[in-house]
């Protein structure tokens, strides 16, 4: 004797014992939703970056949609504070460039594949930033320089020095929020003792 729903009678009741599945009488009173759930649906445009993007950039408006799937470009690494641009990329989602870098200008990047971007990003994010220092060759300068970095509150991810021809070129990868706070890490590391330079990474090649 099958314990299906008679007519007419009362949906609770028949609950409560136990007799009624939620799926059957969803598909019986609402046939439409079935039907619906059947269409294949349409991808949107978004929906599609973020499965070909391989992580989350979270920060990035695009258009009115928050948190986009998307990858901050290596060749010029935008930080908050800088206008920005993103490029869609061929099967690699999206990359986010600053606008003055080179990877993302008219000359290389069709106008259909730029899209507009803005930064809405919590103040604690940290972004990672390649820095550039020139010096004289002196003892001490790479503890000096690093000392110089963390009394501004900022934590190195590596730093490394080496001498050429007399002088030391050092590599300093530094987590900044923004980039006021980057301006405020060169500025220190600028004011130590034989510093002759410091720069971020010029442009080179593609989106590495």
């Amino acid at each position: 004797q099958g314990m299906g729903l008679e007519a007419g009678e009362d949906l609770p009741a028949a609950r409560g014992r136990g007799d009624l599945s939620v799926t059957p009488v969803v598909q019986r009173l609402f046939p439409e939703l079935e039907a619906e759930k059947e269409k294949p649906r349409r991808k949107s445009p978004f929906a599609r970056l973020r499965e070909l993007s391989g992580k989350s950039s979270e920060g990035i408006r695009v258009q009115g949609v928050d948190n986009l799937m998307v990858r901050l470009a290596k060749c010029c690494q935008p930080v908050p504070g800088e206008q920005i641009v993103g490029v869609i990329t061929r099967g690699q989602g999206m990359s986010v460039h600053r606008v003055d870098c080179p990877n993302a200008m008219g000359d290389r990047v069709e106008r259909e594949r730029r899209v507009e971007l803005s930064w809405d990003v919590a103040d604690q994010r940290a972004f990672v930033v390649k820095l550039l220092v020139y010096a004289e060759d002196r003892r001490g300068i790479l503890a000096d320089l690093a000392n110089a970095i963390t009394a501004t509150s900022t934590n190195t991810r590596n730093a490394s020095m080496h001498a050429v021809d007399g002088d030391a070129r050092g590599v300093f990868l530094v987590e900044v929020n923004n980039l006021n706070h980057l301006q405020r890490v060169i500025s220190a590391m600028r004011r130590v003792k034989g510093v002759r330079a410091v720069e971020r990474t010029r442009f080179s090649g593609e989106d590495e």
